[in-house]
């Protein structure tokens, strides 16, 4: 995988390079969930990276790719088993890509803890970046403001929102994944699961300071 590592790195650098000129932003927010990538780009001497790896309950992942498998009409369907298999690996492969970062600034964070403590959460990594997230906070939960609807490649299409953004913790997965399949990736993943949470459900460090940055 090291030459294509190295190119995907160099071509990385570039489209960076390019969406910081064009926007005139000093820190890009890349939300890719590709292990491959974050290989590559803690290999880089040009960008100066800050890791955030987000645990998510693997019932609820598991549910987004039945979904995205229904919406994928007339298209190849996976197995509940390959998608708890996918989960695996990627958690594997994201928790290797994090530790070959050298340097202390990176964050591991419960995608359950960060949903239901956001103000506090958003409070440290806007001081680890300098940063000053606009968001209020009534009867406990969190909503950000977002003026621009930024650049997105490709993901979610709800990234381009704008105006005022509720935080809240998705449980679909509750109502609409089958109780069958609900037992089947609690057994096939718990170990897992339980290994990354005891270790990694709520860790920030970083020592970054990025004066005058802006998103």
């Amino acid at each position: 995988l090291f030459p294509y590592t190295t190119l995907f790195r160099s071509h990385t650098e570039k489209l960076y390079e390019i969406i910081s000129k064009q926007s005139g932003g000093k820190i890009i927010v890349d939300s890719s969930r590709t292990p491959v990538r974050l290989l590559a780009i803690s290999q880089s001497k040009k960008l100066k990276v800050f890791p955030i790896f987000i645990i998510r309950d693997p019932r609820g992942i598991v549910n987004s790719y039945i979904n995205k498998d229904i919406r994928l009409y007339g298209k190849k369907k996976h197995s509940v088993i390959m998608h708890v298999l996918k989960w695996g690996i990627k958690s594997l492969l994201s928790l290797n890509g994090m530790r070959s970062f050298n340097t202390t600034n990176k964050i591991y964070l419960s995608y359950s803890y960060f949903t239901n403590n956001s103000a506090r959460a958003l409070d440290i990594l806007g001081k680890c970046l300098n940063l000053k997230f606009e968001y209020m906070e009534e009867n406990g939960r969190v909503s950000l403001y977002q003026e621009l609807g930024g650049h997105v490649i490709s993901g979610n299409r709800l990234r381009f929102t704008t105006g005022k953004i509720p935080i809240i913790e998705d449980l679909k997965w509750k109502s609409q994944l089958k109780w069958r399949y609900k037992i089947l990736v609690s057994l096939t993943s718990v170990p897992l699961l339980k290994y990354i949470l005891t270790r990694y459900r709520y860790r920030f460090n970083c020592n970054l300071n990025t004066e005058g940055a802006k998103l």
